[in-house]
């Protein structure tokens, strides 16, 4: 019986991590999360005083908890592949799943946050009048013949109106970027370390109410923005291009850094990085033998 593999078997290294099923219910949770964002959009100034009302003065034992939470995101993504192509070697093929999932939502979400311009919390619904940020409204207003905001309270969404400030974080509150990372992070890490799935899930709990606690975002575009990061893993993660494309860069990198999985076999590992496995008193690995030792 041979002890080769079969030309179709997989190296141990390349465990099945990914593609995973795109199942309807993954569809139904992300859409139903976007259905609830637009009705509460509805009914923005009333929601968001309920919520973040009671987040300040019913909830203040976890504002420790929401500040330690509150700015995982993309920035986060640069650590955890570190420490994922180091310490879990296994996974080190499902780092480019992993990076187009969040290059294809931080691009959607940047384009709709210039597309909607809508005015986040302190300078909208939450608009105090001795603020900073209403002085830097005044500001603005004395500077635009034609403003487009009032210095009032309300909900504003500039869209395309004259003379809107373009690319200013202060008006770039829908949908909520930190949402839709922290819930790619959470599914991702869920999959490369189920055992601590619960705890992944309320790093990312966490991080979606702190945008409303610390008064970044309205409840619509964190909710908003966790549907749009759940499809968008969901389905990264249920094709087969992304992988095919992460086997093949984890196995060039290795190769070029020299940092192989160690739980490679040693036939694989001969393969890809043209070592001979030595073994002792035996030379070159496959070596019958040594016709010129001593018999």
């Amino acid at each position: 019986m041979s002890l080769k593999p079969e030309a179709n078997q997989r190296p141990l290294r390349r465990q099945e991590l990914l593609p995973r099923s795109f199942h309807p219910w993954k569809v139904a949770l992300g859409l139903t999360l976007l259905v609830l964002a637009i009705i509460e959009i509805q009914f923005a100034e009333q929601s968001f005083d309920f919520f973040y009302t009671n987040l300040r003065d019913h909830f203040s034992f976890l504002d420790d908890y929401f500040a330690t939470t509150r700015q995982i995101g993309s920035t986060f993504g640069i650590g955890l592949t570190i420490i994922v192509w180091l310490f879990c070697t296994r996974a080190r093929h499902t780092l480019v799943p992993f990076g187009i999932a969040i290059l294809i939502s931080a691009t959607l979400v940047t384009a709709m946050k210039e597309v909607t311009g809508r005015s986040r919390p302190p300078y909208g619904v939450r608009m105090n009048m001795h603020s900073p940020e209403m002085q830097e409204v005044w500001q603005y207003l004395e500077e635009n013949p034609n403003p487009v905001l009032k210095p009032e309270r309300g909900d504003y969404w500039l869209w395309f109106s004259p003379h809107r400030p373009h690319f200013r974080g202060d008006y770039a509150s829908f949908p909520s970027g930190h949402a839709t990372s922290a819930v790619i992070i959470a599914v991702y890490l869920s999959l490369i370390a189920p055992r601590a799935r619960w705890l992944w899930w309320i790093l990312a709990v966490g991080t979606i109410v702190s945008r409303v606690r610390f008064l970044r975002h309205h409840p619509g575009d964190v909710l908003f923005g966790a549907g749009l990061g759940l499809l968008t893993v969901y389905w990264v993660f249920a094709a087969q291009w992304p992988t095919q494309l992460g086997h093949w860069a984890a196995t060039k990198l290795e190769k070029l850094l020299r940092t192989p999985d160690p739980t490679l076999p040693a036939e694989e590992y001969d393969r890809l990085y043209g070592r001979a496995v030595e073994e002792e008193g035996s030379g070159p690995a496959g070596a019958e033998g040594d016709p010129q030792s001593p018999s």
